[in-house]
């Protein structure tokens, strides 16, 4: 029988769809390989065991998110800038739970290449409405420490769901975009 070559993007992604469809629970060599019609095994010449295979994935979901971040700022400055932003960052959320997620739970020392162009994108926009490179830098870091942290608490449930975690989503936002002004 011969043997099936694997694309490890093709990996990646039924891994991805395993999290964002069953959950991160869900994601174990085993279901990866029966999704690829290999065994197991095969999946070890592209990731380092169970733990590579969750850090595929969250850096996966990571490039997602930023993708959409980016994606979101396009032709928008200023407060509606950052309201897209944090629309697109929560939409991600909501859209895909799973990869979301994976892709907080799975630490990684140094902050990704993923979470530096999000902040990158946040700093152009406090740039633009004219702060300073050092107050710019600061305001992302703040806008993007409050978004993902009340992204991650609603997503675990810690916010108020429904109107009320809209209501105080809107009110976040609001108050760091007066950081643009």
């Amino acid at each position: 029988m011969p043997r099936r070559r694997i694309d490890p993007a093709d990996l990646v992604s039924v891994a991805v769809r395993i999290v964002d469809v069953e959950g991160p629970e869900q994601l174990t060599l085993s279901n990866v390989a029966a999704e690829l019609g290999v065994r197991p095994s095969a999946l070890y010449t592209h990731v380092d065991g169970s733990d590579g295979l969750r850090r595929a994935v969250a850096h996966a979901a990571r490039q997602n998110l930023a993708r959409s971040v980016q994606a979101s700022a396009v032709g928008v400055a200023g407060p509606n800038a950052l309201a897209a932003i944090a629309k697109a960052y929560r939409h991600f959320a909501i859209e895909h739970p799973g990869q979301y997620r994976i892709s907080i739970t799975i630490g990684e020392l140094e902050p990704s290449a993923a979470e530096d162009s999000i902040r990158s994108v946040l700093t152009a926009v406090f740039a633009a409405a004219g702060l300073n490179e050092k107050d710019a830098a600061a305001s992302a870091a703040t806008a993007h420490a409050s978004l993902h942290g009340f992204i991650s608490m609603e997503s675990r449930g810690g916010s108020a769901p429904g109107p009320a975690g809209s209501d105080h989503f809107r009110h976040m936002v609001e108050v760091l975009g007066r950081l643009c002004r």
